[in-house]
């Protein structure tokens, strides 16, 4: 009898690792839903845009986006949709390193939802205009939630408030993606 305990505790453990792993990754709760299965939604601040952005450390930029990287790297494989967010966090934490120019400035951006999540990262060079260097989204935002475009009027918004133009070719010059989203708004 004590043999057949250990057989059957082994098969119950191999059967529970093969139903483990038989299970698709797409059916588990997505971070950008809320425990009951609906879509997160963030709303901005329509009177003041740019109060959606906060000024951070670029060591604490890093640590989001190592976060970020984490929750990224812990799937076996990086998914296609995520690839670009990986060269973003790559870029940001080499760009952060080297740092040393004190008119570059990291903001995030946190509209309102029912949490104040970080949805994306921004280097700022403050200068003649207020430009743009990099975007890094989090892999929890989709555009369901809320669509960049309202960043970009955050942005907009920064940048009349401080008394500057927002200039964005740095941006559209090094991601195509944003030129393309953003290229018909402002």
């Amino acid at each position: 009898m004590s043999l057949k305990r250990p057989i059957v505790y082994t098969q119950m453990k191999l059967f529970i690792l093969c139903a483990a792993l038989l299970v698709p990754t797409a059916q588990t709760l997505m971070p950008s839903r809320l425990p009951n299965g609906e879509v997160r939604r963030y709303v901005v601040n329509k009177e003041a845009p740019s109060s959606d952005l906060f000024a951070v450390e670029r060591k604490e930029a890093c640590i989001i986006a190592k976060h970020w990287m984490n929750n990224i790297a812990v799937q076996p494989e990086v998914p296609q949709e995520d690839a670009h967010i990986v060269e973003r966090i790559d870029r940001l934490c080499d760009f952060a390193e080297s740092d040393e120019d004190e008119r570059n400035v990291y903001l995030v951006w946190m509209p309102k939802g029912v949490m104040r999540d970080v949805l994306f990262i921004t280097i700022i060079n403050v200068g003649v205009h207020l430009t743009v260097c990099l975007l890094v989204p989090s892999p929890y935002w989709d555009s369901t939630q809320i669509d960049s475009h309202k960043l970009k009027e955050a942005l907009h918004h920064l940048a009349c408030e401080s008394g500057y133009s927002l200039d964005l070719t740095f941006l559209y010059k090094n991601d195509v993606r944003y030129k393309l989203a953003w290229s018909d708004v402002h």
